[in-house]
């Protein structure tokens, strides 16, 4: 069976994937990459892919894809997600998965009715130093989690139309979730500091945890000085930090470990989304619980003002 990934949106990060789906074609992971995009100059520096089309409709005319991925601006997620899984299509659809929990719902539904399966771009939950370092919480090695700290800072300049919570923070957000599902109240975040481009808040434990957290941080920027990405958790019998800006090594109590997967986040996303046979029910709340959280901490940032 020949297997095809669609791009959708060929800017700079639909280039990163049609990058990354070029080396999986090299290694016999991917046998046909195609892109779409309305942009004429977008598609004409398309450089990784079997064939170009300038619209959906053109594309899904000719094309049956085993995977698109949607990477066209934000406002457009929805509509064309609901659009290609209308025709029958699987899904990676870039951060943000919706504009609401209720639109979330809706997709998630939508991919049920059609058989098909749509996954987010938070791609850290597929970084092997988060997944080895969620084992390593899970072990006990470090005792009982007391603090976790997200920091992403990028020297790149804040795009004009991007907000700093989805751009940003919404990554924090979820990596709060994938290692402490339900344990934080984003309904009521702390401002540290808060601007167009940076944001540093901390974030409360649920009243309903029974964990020892006592808080969690994110600390986010544009303009930064250095690009920093890190990831930080405290326990009770030690610490655990990872460096997500590479993936060969964890920090286990100060002392460098190798990472067991060194795979790319991107690909091992790519690869996971390819190969997902149906929605489970822990992907659509882990989807449903990112959407909500990310609403809740950018309504409470709005009250705020």
């Amino acid at each position: 069976m020949t297997i095809t990934v669609a791009v959708v949106g060929c800017g700079r990060w639909g280039s990163v994937h049609l990058a990354s789906l070029a080396e999986m074609k090299s290694s016999g992971q991917v046998d046909r990459v195609i892109a779409c995009d309305v942009d004429e100059i977008a598609l004409n520096n398309v450089i990784h892919a079997d064939a170009t089309y300038s619209s959906v409709e053109e594309m899904v005319g000719a094309e049956q894809p085993n995977l698109a991925i949607i990477a066209t601006p934000n406002p457009t997620h929805y509509p064309l997600g609901m659009a290609l899984l209308k025709n029958d299509l699987n899904l990676l659809i870039e951060k943000p998965f919706a504009p609401n929990p209720d639109a979330a719902a809706t997709l998630i539904q939508e991919a049920i009715n059609s058989g098909c399966t749509v996954s987010s771009g938070h791609l850290l939950r597929h970084h092997p130093g988060f997944q080895q370092a969620k084992h390593i919480l899970l072990s006990g090695e470090i005792g009982e989690t007391t603090q976790a700290k997200y920091i992403r800072k990028t020297v790149r300049s804040k795009p004009s139309w991007m907000d700093v919570v989805e751009g940003l923070a919404s990554h924090g957000i979820d990596a709060l979730g994938y290692f402490f599902p339900q344990q934080f109240e984003f309904s009521s975040p702390h401002v540290i500091e808060q601007g167009t481009d940076h944001l540093h808040l901390e974030i409360r434990p649920s009243l309903r945890t029974t964990s020892s957290l006592t808080k969690g941080c994110i600390e986010v920027a544009w303009g930064a000085e250095k690009e920093e990405r890190t990831l930080q958790m405290i326990g009770t019998k030690g610490n655990v930090e990872v460096d997500f800006g590479q993936h060969q090594t964890i920090s286990v109590n100060g002392e460098q470990r190798l990472l067991n997967n060194q795979t790319t986040p991107l690909i091992a996303q790519i690869q996971t989304a390819l190969h997902r046979k149906e929605m489970s029910v822990e992907l659509s709340q882990s989807l449903i619980n990112t959407t909500m959280n990310v609403a809740m901490t950018k309504t409470a940032l709005s009250l705020g003002k």
